[in-house]
């Protein structure tokens, strides 16, 4: 008994083990710039609100991020796959770290809103070159399992930033400072892990250098973006409404601040962290694409029925229990991507469809904020599963044939 157990131990370690050194840097330099993302996923809406801005304004200020992300990702993702792609992880972190520093100093909304923009120039510079890198990092065969181990690494550090959410209501009593101000220490720490990210970022060697001109996808993997594109664009259309807003709404429909909240977004976090290392089991016995429609799609049932549930204990399970399935997912799709795109346009495909989640993330999140405070508290998750329900039938039609096997073939 002792020996089998030691045994499946051991393939254990091995099946998890192998993804290189400087894989597992980059899953350190990308779970440090994720972690401040979870505590201000809770804190910033409730922040903004007691400040005196309504669900319009502090939606245009998630839109102003993410439009300028999603409009520059693509030409970001383009000079990553031809010139350094740790030059633009290092200019993205820097530009996020900004972004964070202006909310230390100020409630200006317009400097607010340019901070924004500059938070999201950043993000566009971060995003397409990390997950780039960490494919040319990794082998065909461990690539899933580095996502899922990125994803995984990046989920927990969500779920200890979503329990440092609850640290301005100790601020307020240790420092005694006032209920708005005690918010903003948290926008420094935020600054001080992305700075804490430049450590491991050194040690990464980059060899990344495609400075030749190339087209902007090969012929061979159009057919793929295009689709994906779509399915993805239809899923952000959909989140936007609600996703980045579910703090407030849980503030507006049940009266919860940071202090429930912040263990509430600590426990999705960490249970969908555990998620993401089932991911690469899930995806060999399922196989891709029955891994993404299943998931997806019970998830999408859940979101048709949280709203209309008044007792706030069944809410927080459902909503637990809907985050996990609607993201364990990710790694198995980014691998998806990876495995038929070619290495040198990786960057340019990721920036691809991430501006096809992202601009429309953006700009309906200005809608669903108006919405929460002026028209409905349910309305944002109907619209956000029908949008759900369309890109899940839409994804499952095109890939449903689709061999896993087939290979990227430049033409």
């Amino acid at each position: 008994m002792r020996l089998l157990f030691r045994q499946r131990t051991q393939n254990t370690i091995k099946y998890y083990g192998g993804i290189g050194k400087d894989a597992k840097l980059l899953i350190i330099v990308n779970s440090l710039v994720a972690l401040p993302f979870s505590f201000l996923l809770v804190i910033q809406p409730i922040y903004l609100d007691k400040a005196g801005m309504d669900g319009t304004m502090i939606g245009a200020l998630y839109t102003a991020f993410g439009l300028s992300s999603s409009t520059l990702v693509v030409p970001f993702g383009i000079l990553s796959d031809r010139y350094r792609r740790k030059l633009f992880l290092t200019l993205g972190i820097i530009l996020q770290s900004i972004f964070y520093m202006v909310y230390i100093f100020t409630i200006n909304y317009p400097l607010l809103l340019t901070s924004g923009i500059i938070g999201g120039i950043g993000n566009a510079m971060f995003y397409p070159s990390s997950n780039a890198l960490l494919a040319e990092k990794s082998s065909e065969e461990k690539r899933t399992l580095a996502f899922s181990l990125s994803f995984f690494a990046s989920t927990f550090s969500y779920t200890f930033g979503a329990l440092l959410s609850s640290l301005p209501n100790y601020f307020r009593v240790w420092f005694n400072l006032s209920e708005l101000f005690s918010y903003r220490p948290m926008f420094a720490i935020a600054a001080a892990f992305l700075i804490l990210s430049f450590l491991p970022l050194a040690l990464i060697k980059d060899v990344s250098y495609h400075k030749e001109k190339r087209r902007l996808l090969p012929k061979g993997s159009l057919n793929i973006i295009a689709k994906i594109s779509l399915v993805d664009a239809l899923i952000g259309l959909g989140a936007g409404f609600i996703i980045p807003l579910f703090s407030l709404w849980f503030y507006l429909r049940f009266g919860l601040d940071e202090v429930v909240l912040g263990p509430l977004f600590a426990i999705a976090n960490g249970v969908m962290a555990l998620s993401y290392l089932t991911a690469p089991k899930l995806s060999d016995s399922l196989g891709m694409i029955n891994s993404i429609v299943l998931t997806i799609s019970i998830a999408t049932g859940l979101m048709f029925t949280i709203p209309f549930i008044s007792d706030y204990s069944i809410v927080a399970i459902l909503f637990v229990f809907r985050n996990f399935l609607m993201n364990v997912s990710n790694p198995i799709s980014m691998s998806f991507l990876m495995n038929n795109v070619a290495p040198e346009e990786r960057g340019s495909a990721t920036g691809i469809t991430g501006i096809a989640w992202n601009l429309p993330y953006s700009i309906t999140s200005t809608f669903g904020g108006y919405i929460i405070a002026n028209i409905s508290l349910y309305l944002p998750f109907l619209i956000c599963g029908t949008f759900y329900a369309i890109s899940i039938i839409l994804f499952y039609g095109f890939f449903r044939r689709f061999s896993l096997k087939e290979k990227f073939r430049s033409s």
